[in-house]
């Protein structure tokens, strides 16, 4: 009993030792430091680091960390954010830019121009497409005037400014459309465009025949006119140089008329009917009948075609004169009956208009004219 005993006593003693030597290992193990951690790139940090030194981050102890990306608060324990997993301390990750595609370049290019197109058009409104005047060609005289009108298209153009230009201002001038001749020539006048669009007319200036029948130039009158038309002016140049002699012989020689006048080339006689007034101032008339000698003279005059009566007579040269005048009448008659013979009533106008205007004694018989050429 007592070996017993001590044998278990002795076990006892060795357990109760070992775990007394457990007991102060496990005291001797010093206490594990909690190691602080960058709250941007997760670096070991030093207790009194208040910078990464690894990131340069600073640290503040009592400031909680968050998730970079999502914003969720973290503790010291969190090496990934438990919301959306990036890693503690690492900043949000960056959207990839999205390539803008190649294809829509020409595309935005072309609607770029044609918004530039459109804003001038807008800010300088409908433009002249057209414009047409009213003549493309006018014969003037010299001091003669014409109007051009210009049309614009479209008629809702904002500019119709019009520009008016002569390529010869010694033959005609022109001022918003109102052309005026000044010498003998040939010119285009031009309208033009605020934007370039241009029409014209081409001007011929000259002094026209009839204007120098009625100056009384015949001689420039013939050189100008058509082998047809000298004829006419024969005519008249020689009915207006006997008008030129017969007018003065009225009692009232202010009072001339020239009403109307025949030519019979082929017996060579002429009658005028010339009007004028008497001594008490009453309208009269009388047809005036020439032959020709060598030149025209006058014949006789007679108021009117009635036959002067032959039964009574103071002598034989008052019988033979009445004989002389009914002969006359009845030619003057056949002459004045033919249409044919007849002057013609522009003709007529003329001598009438360089008598008014006293040209009517400064006319010149044409050469043609002379000695009975004409006729």
């Amino acid at each position: 009993m007592s070996t017993t005993t001590e044998n278990v006593t002795t076990e006892e003693t060795e357990v109760i030792a070992d775990t007394t030597e457990k007991t102060e290992a496990i005291a001797e193990v010093p206490e594990e430091k909690e190691v602080r951690k960058c709250s941007s790139c997760g670096n070991d940090l030093k207790d009194d680091d208040s910078f990464c030194s690894k990131c340069g981050a600073k640290e503040q102890n009592a400031t909680p960390n968050f998730c970079q990306n999502c914003g969720y608060k973290l503790t010291k324990e969190n090496m990934f954010c438990p919301k959306c997993g990036l890693k503690a301390g690492s900043a949000a990750p960056v959207a990839k830019k999205k390539k803008f595609p190649k294809v829509l370049i020409p595309v935005i290019c072309v609607l770029l121009v044609v918004a530039i197109v459109l804003g001038v058009i807008i800010i300088r409104g409908k433009q002249v497409e057209k414009i047409t005047l009213s003549e493309t060609s006018i014969c003037l005289e010299p001091g003669g005037q014409a109007t051009l009108t210009c049309m614009v298209e479209p008629s809702d153009a904002k500019d119709k400014t019009i520009t008016w230009e002569s390529t010869d201002y010694g033959v005609a001038t022109v001022t918003d459309g109102v052309i005026t001749a000044h010498g003998e020539g040939y010119c285009t006048i031009t309208a033009t465009s605020s934007n370039k669009k241009i029409a014209s007319c081409d001007v011929k200036v000259e002094i026209t025949i009839e204007s120098l029948l009625k100056e009384g130039n015949y001689e420039e009158a013939y050189t100008r006119s058509s082998d047809e038309d000298k004829v006419s002016v024969l005519d008249e140049n020689l009915i207006a140089c006997i008008c030129a002699e017969a007018y003065p012989q009225l009692k009232n020689p202010e009072s001339f008329t020239l009403r109307d006048a025949w030519i019979d080339k082929s017996k060579r006689k002429i009658v005028l009917h010339i009007g004028g007034t008497n001594s008490y101032g009453g309208t009269i008339s009388s047809y005036w009948y020439y032959t020709f000698d060598d030149e025209y003279k006058l014949y006789t005059t007679v108021s009117d075609f009635d036959k002067e009566e032959l039964y009574t007579w103071d002598d034989v040269d008052e019988m033979l004169e009445k004989v002389l005048k009914n002969a006359a009448k009845e030619e003057i008659k056949k002459i004045v009956y033919n249409d044919a013979l007849k002057l013609d009533k522009d003709s007529i106008k003329n001598i009438n208009y360089l008598f008014e205007n006293d040209k009517l004694g400064e006319v010149i018989m044409l050469t043609e004219n002379r000695g009975g050429a004409n006729t």
